[in-house]
This record gives C-alpha cells, structure tokens and sequence, in this order.
C-alpha cells in the first residue's frame, strides 16, 4: 500500500472529486488494546455511516519474517467489552474516510479528526506487481509517506503525538 500525505482544508474534510465519480464517506473509529503479540498490535474498530456501524477486531504481527495481520468481525457487545482492554497510553483516532474508484485505481483518503495537525492521507491499494500509480489531478500531494512510522495510525495514536512542523505549516 502507497501512502500519501495530502494539502487539506482543515475545516471541511471532503475531497473535491468530479460529480461524475461517485464517493463513498465512512465514519471509523480505531483504538487499540493491550495484548502481548511481540512486535504486533491488537485492535479495535468501528466503521459505518448514518448510524449504522460494523465492528471488528484485528491482530497485526510478523511471524518467520512476513507480516501476518488477521480480522474478525465482531458484535456490537464484543466491542464494548474488548473498549475494557484498551490501551491507556494511546487515545482512539476519529477518522472520516473517503473511497472512490478514479482511473480503474481504488482510493482512500482517510482525515484524522483527533490528531494533532489533523493530516488526510491518501492510500492507493497496489496489487504487488511493479503497478504505475496515478494520482488522480484533484488531489494535492505533499509527499508520499509510505514508510513514515510518523504517519501510521498507531503512531499518531499516541497521546504525546505531534505532527512535523514542516509538514503542518505545509498543509
């Protein structure tokens, strides 16, 4: 997956894609627990829109050197119960996600709502092969964040979380 730091109106979170592209919102929730995977994360999410949500919980970690990351839909008192075991030392991040399919490329621009800075971030799901990504011309691209620990959702979850300077005074 490709990832993209975007230049945002802070005030209004909607990307300005063309009427003919339809866009979907959704509403997400992530907070992560305590768990004691090495080198992993367990967490929790909640995604819907108009009030209606679906939960799961996810398990990310490396295992024999290859990332494993495994998810299963919960319900809603799951969800409630596994809250118990969150992890105190991270705050759950608010986001507002838009996908919408430019160019046969599926897109994701995910805005933290909670953040400092509050970044959007543009995700480009890639198959694996050496695939051409194109940037659809409506959004604006301050520098691709791919490998930026600074920029992964449980980084910026932290509760001592600041965003680079540089780049807030960019966006």
């Amino acid at each position: 997956m490709n990832k993209f730091l975007l230049v945002s109106d802070q005030s209004n979170y909607d990307i300005k894609v063309p009427k003919s592209i339809k866009k979907e919102f959704f509403q997400l929730d992530d907070t992560f627990l305590l768990t004691d995977l090495e080198d992993g994360l367990s967490m929790v999410r909640k995604i819907g829109k108009n009030d209606s949500f679906i939960y799961s919980n996810e398990w990310r970690y490396v295992q024999n050197g290859e990332r494993i990351q495994k998810k299963k839909q919960i319900t809603a008192r799951e969800y409630i119960e596994l809250l118990e075991m969150r992890d105190k030392s991270k705050k759950q991040v608010r986001k507002i996600r838009q996908c919408f399919i430019y160019e046969r490329q599926y897109f994701m621009v995910e805005s933290f709502m909670n953040v400092d800075g509050s970044p959007s971030i543009l995700r480009i799901e890639t198959t694996g092969e050496a695939q051409k990504i194109s940037i659809p011309p409506f959004v604006e691209v301050l520098k691709e964040v791919s490998d930026a620990k600074l920029y992964d959702t449980i980084t910026m979850a932290d509760l001592s979380y600041k965003m680079a300077e540089a780049d807030k005074a960019q966006i």
